[in-house]
């Protein structure tokens, strides 16, 4: 329901799967419920209960060493933009909050916003800045290993093909010399 911007019918759902999780203790998904509360305040643009949401989603991460730290990246980078709009020093420190901890696991989902919201900002320090450079570069450098692979896959693929391509004209050739031998076998029969 939260995908087809359902929010009354989503947050319903995500009710019944908060109670569950309560009765049976179960913190290490109740903090994917509870993402799921902040991302439907702020796709309504609730922000200031999107904020409580992900103040407590933070508390319970900071409890719950088994929690997946890629969740925190996008929640970083998504209260960053809603602080863009009330507090930039404090969207600053989520923006870099996403690309530390981004940096950090290798993972860029949710990076290239947060990088770009930082360079719009002009009181970033040298550091932000060279993690922003080494962002780009990683990700570009990914980028023109895809593009050489699919180079490499491209030509190997075209190899094979010329080998195919080969292979039957060698397959006329020899099949044009068993007929020319067939041909000749049969006249030197007929001759003798």
């Amino acid at each position: 329901y939260l995908e087809k911007n359902n929010f009354e019918e989503a947050k319903k759902n995500y009710d019944i799967c908060y109670n569950f999780y309560i009765k049976n203790k179960g913190k290490d998904l109740l903090l994917y419920i509870l993402y799921e509360y902040f991302l439907i305040e702020y796709r309504q643009k609730k922000y200031d209960k999107a904020i409580e949401s992900a103040q407590e989603i933070l508390q319970l991460a900071a409890e719950n060493p088994n929690m997946n730290p890629y969740m925190l990246i996008i929640l970083y980078g998504n209260m960053g933009e809603i602080y863009n709009i009330i507090d930039k020093d404090k969207a600053t420190y989520y923006f870099e909050l996403a690309l530390d901890e981004g940096l950090k696991l290798k993972q860029y989902e949710g990076l290239h916003e947060a990088s770009l919201q930082l360079l719009k900002n002009n009181d970033i320090s040298k550091e932000t800045k060279d993690k922003i450079i080494t962002y780009f570069s990683t990700v570009k450098k990914d980028e023109n290993n895809k593009i050489v692979n699919k180079i490499n896959s491209t030509e190997r693929l075209a190899q094979a093909y010329n080998f195919e391509s080969s292979i039957k004209e060698h397959k006329k050739y020899i099949t044009y010399y068993v007929i020319l031998t067939c041909f000749v076998f049969l006249i030197f029969t007929v001759l003798l």
